[in-house]
């Protein structure tokens, strides 16, 4: 299977850039091995910005989503992570081919929460923090 872990991780720290945020890949690539650990075994972006604040991102495709939103449920270190303020989510890369347009890579942005019991889940976000960009609701 190919490994399409620092593609996702690229177009997640490029698209974030140019909506102004301070971005940074905080994966690392342990030894020689290629083997990579994400940050606090969770993230592998993390982005701020004044108003939206900082953002940690789990970065996939769309075929691995399910397993990655497992693995952050798993962790009991996403509860620290939201009680400390900081946004968590995922964003799963696609592509998406619209009427008559060439293919593009869109993502799939979910964020966690913490519901009224205390649980963590995820939901769906309907476009970029402070650009209003809708486009990456692509159904």
């Amino acid at each position: 299977m190919k490994n399409n872990k620092p593609f996702s991780n690229a177009k997640t720290v490029t698209l974030l850039s140019s909506h102004g945020f301070l971005v940074e890949s905080v994966e690392r690539i342990l030894g020689g091995i290629k083997h990579r650990r994400d940050l606090y075994r969770m993230f592998d972006v993390l982005a701020m910005k004044p108003v939206e604040g900082v953002i940690c991102i789990q970065c996939t495709t769309k075929a691995h989503l399910a397993s990655h939103r497992q693995a952050l449920l798993d962790n009991p270190d996403l509860i620290v992570c939201l009680k400390s303020g900081a946004r968590c989510q995922i964003w799963s890369w696609r592509k998406v081919k619209r009427h008559l347009q060439r293919p593009v890579w869109e993502p799939r942005v979910e964020e966690a929460f913490m519901n009224a019991a205390g649980k963590v889940e995820f939901d769906r976000v309907k476009h970029l923090p402070e650009t209003g960009e809708d486009e990456l609701m692509a159904a």
